[in-house]
Formats: C-alpha cells, structure tokens, sequence
C-alpha cells in the first residue's frame, strides 16, 4: 500500500502501516511553538518544538522586509534546528513558519526574526530592548537615562546600601 509524500499524495511503492495514523490524519496542525532563531558567525539557527507526529515537514519563509507578501519559501525541513545562510549577513531577516502535514493540511504562520552576528561578533547594537532579568559580567555605558536614583538591593536611608539620586 502507497505511503503519503510531502504534498499529501500517496507515492507509487511505498508502504503504509495501518497504525500509523499520522498519514491518514486529516487536522490541521498545530503552529509552530517556542521558536528561536541564533545568529551565528554566516547562519541564522532556527529551532522550534516538536511538531505533532502527523506533520510531514516545516515551510520557513523568509524577506529582508517585515512583510510577509515579500516572503519566499526558502526550505521545506523535516529536521531542527535548521540553519539559514543570508545573502547579506549584515541585515535583518524576518521569517514565517508554518507545519504542514502529510494529508497537505497547514498550519497558520508563526513569525520571527533574526540576523547573522559575524561581521560583528564583539559589537551588538540593539535599538530597543527590554529585559525582565540579566547578568552582566563586565560592561560599559555610554549614556544612561535613569529614572530619579539608583541605588543598591539593601539600601535603607541612614542605614545600609547607597543611592544616587539625579
């Protein structure tokens, strides 16, 4: 008996366990989940987690633009993490994932973006960025906007810990 094949048909000599309902499975599949994507020296890692057993592959499209009418499918992957290697390792590129399943069925798109750290990889320039909780083993501040003061965990006025107000 046939076995289903990327696009959901089924190929001529293959195989198809009876128990196997992940080729009969006629649901949509779930979005792509905890996505990530790592820049590294020439790719751009994306990793997510596993999808669904009835999933046959993962679309990855990708544009230089935050527009996804301007996306072109770059891979068709079965595998993660999966790797993309830009054009341009400089730019910023935003991508939209989806799950498709052996029956054809997609998924809706998860998006993100990432960019490539090579050119410089000791230098991180971030626009806006907002962080919850963060160790620094060693930093510098060019120009700092602060609110009234600073001051340290323990400080309690006249007693412990320091502060510097504006």
């Amino acid at each position: 008996m046939p076995s289903a094949g990327a696009s959901g048909d089924l190929q001529p000599g293959a195989t198809l366990d009876p128990a196997d309902n992940a080729l009969v499975n006629e649901a949509i599949p779930n979005k792509p989940t905890s996505v990530k994507f790592t820049g590294t020296e020439n790719y751009i890692i994306i990793d997510y987690a596993p999808p669904q057993d009835f999933v046959a592959h993962t679309e990855v499209w990708v544009s230089e633009d935050n527009d996804q009418n301007n996306a072109v499918m770059v891979g068709v992957i079965n595998t993660r993490p999966w790797g993309y290697q830009p054009d341009d390792n400089t730019a910023t590129y935003y991508f939209w994932l989806r799950h498709v399943s052996y029956r054809n069925k997609a998924s809706g798109f998860t998006s993100g973006s990432g960019a490539c750290d090579s050119n410089n990889a000791d230098d991180l320039t971030i626009n806006t960025l907002t962080v919850a909780t963060a160790t620094i083993g060693q930093g510098e501040v060019g120009n700092l906007l602060i609110g009234d003061s600073i001051q340290s965990d323990n400080y309690v006025p006249g007693v412990s810990g320091w502060i510097i107000k504006k």
